[in-house]
């Protein structure tokens, strides 16, 4: 069965969220490339035991053909992809000129992407931010924000369903903090400032990656 459908079967919210990870190398990349946390995966994990090896494995292979037949269509040059341990599994490409690891410490390179998957299997929420089991998606997140007038405070965050905290929370981790500070700044609020997307944490960690395009010599 097609990875995304079995989601759906589950969750429409993960698979939504996952379908959107997936199409982001067909859309234009930025020269330095591109790097998502998949937060919202291992949100869902902590309460759904259908996400189990089989499926972080499937999944694994599915989000890597994804970006790596995503960016062979619309890009002339060479990237590399890489799929790795941090706080959260993080799915990246940078250019292939750019051969430095993505993490400090002690890399462990992996031939399966199902291993760096593997690693958060039954592992504990990793942030003191008590999320809800649902979580909004990025869209809403913005439609409701914009609607209160840029506003990250108790009546926005409680239309959402979470707490303010938990509201900067995602808006840190899906990226939106520019997006929200063009709302703020349409509506005559002052900037918010937002912390970086967690990371740098897992040492040492696993990393799966391969390269897309012209290889100007092995990635060792």
């Amino acid at each position: 069965m097609d990875i995304l459908k079995q989601t759906r079967n589950h969750s429409a919210a993960l698979a939504d969220y996952l379908a959107g990870v997936m199409a982001c190398a067909a859309e234009p990349v930025p020269d330095d490339g591109l790097c998502l946390h998949l937060w919202r995966l291992e949100h869902v994990a902590v309460t759904c035991d259908w996400i189990d090896p089989t499926y972080r494995r499937q999944l694994a292979l599915a989000l890597v053909a994804a970006w790596r037949n995503g960016i062979s269509a619309t890009s002339p040059v060479g990237w590399r992809i890489m799929l790795y341990q941090d706080v959260m599994p993080t799915l990246a490409l940078r250019p292939i000129s750019d051969r430095a690891m993505p993490l400090p410490g002690a890399a462990r390179v992996v031939s399966d992407p199902g291993d760096v998957l593997m690693a958060y299997h039954r592992a504990p929420w990793p942030s003191d931010d008590a999320l809800p089991v649902y979580v909004p998606g990025a869209q809403e997140i913005l439609d409701v924000i914009t609607a209160h007038q840029g506003s990250l405070g108790r009546h926005a965050a409680s239309t959402l369903g979470l707490k303010p905290g938990s509201l900067r929370f995602v808006i840190e981790q899906d990226g939106l903090a520019r997006a929200v500070n063009m709302i703020r700044a349409d509506h005559g609020r002052a900037l918010a400032r937002f912390r970086a997307p967690q990371g740098g944490v897992a040492q040492p960690y696993l990393i799966y990656q391969d390269t897309i395009g012209a290889v100007p010599s092995a990635i060792s």
